[in-house]
């Protein structure tokens, strides 16, 4: 098995200027309100960009007491951003701002100045979003320039059968199904106690579950393999929570570990003769569909996912001249910059 660690931080773009949309006040000549904009960074096939978001939710807090209690800021169809009730810069603090996107019903206080989020369940689809600004002033901020960072890992799936120029046989594969198995799917997330800028390095933490959960990437559905890697997924998932993964073990009857699992079916296609698997294999499911794939998600130079990163494994299926076993063969690519990552329409 060949296989080399991967990933490159989300890259930031610039800042597109917004205000609060709320044009009256009857506050004090004085008093200037607390406005916003807003920054997303840039990365492939990712729901949410600067361009997309919508709404974004808002604590902040002035000497350890909150200040504005989970706000959601909404784009209007000008472009900028606006709330109610409209909130006043204080006249001698400072406030520190955590904001993320989209709503979350478990965000609260659970220390007195920070609203990390508590036992986050992630759906696979949503890409959530945090941005941190500190020691923000009314004085010399007029505005709060929220650079938002991406809070979860991406996780992209290629897949090809191996081609008959390298097996010196010809193979037909069909898939039925693609899991992530025994990973978290929740976890509990810290912000960071420093500004998110563009310029910083500041990022939050996952503290994760041990919920040995799946992610269904693949399902419902069937594909002919070809030789060239395409990604398959029709779930829609492809974000996860940032952890450390664990080594696939093969045990009696299952395996131990984080892994990916494929349902497939191998047949020759001149003939039609199922070459794999046997009903007599333990990974043998059923005459339709076949019997499961196992790929590690460990290797030797990476067993993290990690926040704000992006992953595409590619899987190779194949048998030998042989049909006493099966080659499989797993690569995990390295990108220095987050859209360089090549991904099928």
């Amino acid at each position: 098995m060949n296989t080399k660690s991967i990933l490159a931080l989300l890259p930031a773009v610039c800042l597109l200027a917004g205000c609060s949309n709320d044009t009256q006040s009857n506050a004090p000549s004085d008093l200037q309100s607390i406005q916003f904009s807003v920054n997303v960074p840039n990365a492939p096939r990712v729901p949410t960009t600067t361009e997309t978001i919508k709404t974004f939710n808002t604590w902040a807090f002035a000497d350890g007491k909150p200040y504005m209690s989970n706000v959601e800021v909404v784009k209007g169809e000008n472009g900028l951003w606006g709330y109610s009730p409209t909130a006043y810069w204080p006249v001698d603090e400072s406030l520190n701002f955590y904001s993320y996107s989209p709503a979350l019903e478990t965000t609260k206080p659970v220390t007195a100045d920070s609203p990390d989020i508590a036992d986050y369940m992630s759906p696979g689809d949503v890409d959530l979003l945090y941005g941190v600004n500190m020691d923000v002033n009314g004085k010399t901020d007029k505005q709060v320039h929220i650079n938002f960072r991406h809070a979860l890992s991406q996780i992209r799936f290629f897949i090809r059968k191996q081609p008959a120029s390298i097996s010196n046989r010809a193979i037909d594969v069909k898939i039925s199904e693609l899991k992530v198995v025994n990973v978290a799917t929740t976890g509990s997330f810290n912000f960071p106690k420093e500004t998110t800028s563009s310029t910083s390095t500041a990022k939050g933490e996952w503290v994760t579950t041990t919920d040995n959960g799946e992610i269904a990437v693949y399902a419902n559905a069937t594909a002919d393999l070809g030789d060239e890697y395409a990604e398959y997924r029709n779930t829609g998932n492809i974000f996860a929570i940032p952890q450390t993964l664990t080594e696939t073990e093969a045990t009696a009857a299952t395996y131990s570990g984080s892994y990916i699992r494929v349902l497939c079916k191998i047949t020759d296609p001149a003939t039609g003769v199922t070459l794999w698997p046997s009903a007599s294999d333990p990974n043998y499911v059923n005459d339709l569909n076949g019997g499961y794939i196992v790929f590690p998600l460990v290797n030797d130079s990476n067993n993290n996912w990690e926040l704000g990163n992006a992953y595409r494994y590619n899987l190779t299926i194949g048998i030998p001249s042989s049909t006493d076993r099966i080659n499989f063969d797993v690569t995990v690519d390295e990108y220095q910059d987050f859209n360089d990552i090549p991904v099928e329409n």
